[in-house]
């Protein structure tokens, strides 16, 4: 659903968007990129500045979209979303990008590309919501040993 309506506002923002809105896009990825992702003492937890300066890049890339439910019910699903994106820090290793995603994303924006930008879009989402299936399923399989090893147990004592 995120997705679905993101790319649509995306989409909408690429149309109706003047170069205002184009500067908001370049303006908000260039306060992103100047702050760290990650706490520096602890890098496994999310800098709460960027955080704050990531949810105003996302919100400037849609912001041009002429429809206040639209950007409404995008804000709702990034509050929900969100606090998935911030477990995956926990687990996050490997070559992702993301400062990268965030400007290729922009790049297809401004340049008016709505097809790629909204591709772009998709896979960044979609990599982080991967991200967060895989860590949940390690989550869950100690706790699937621990609840076969007791169903096995009361099995074998009663009989």
């Amino acid at each position: 659903m995120r997705i679905k309506l993101e790319t649509w506002a995306l989409e909408r923002s690429i149309e109706y968007g003047d170069e205002h809105w184009e500067a908001s896009v370049i303006s908000a990825f260039h306060l992103l990129e100047r702050r760290p992702r990650k706490q520096l003492d602890e890098p496994r937890l999310h800098d709460a500045e960027w955080e704050a300066r990531h949810a105003a890049f996302h919100f400037a890339l849609i912001s041009a979209c002429d429809s206040p439910i639209l950007m409404q019910s995008c804000r709702d699903l990034f509050d929900r979303a969100d606090r998935y994106r911030t477990f995956s820090l926990t687990g996050e290793v490997g070559s992702r990008d993301v400062l990268e995603e965030h400007r290729a994303i922009m790049d297809a924006a401004i340049s008016r590309n709505a097809d790629r930008a909204k591709s772009l879009l998709a896979l960044h989402y979609e990599s982080t919501a991967e991200l967060v299936r895989s860590l949940l399923a390690r989550e869950a399989e100690p706790q699937a040993l621990i609840n076969s090893s007791r169903m096995s147990q009361t099995t074998n004592s009663g009989a």
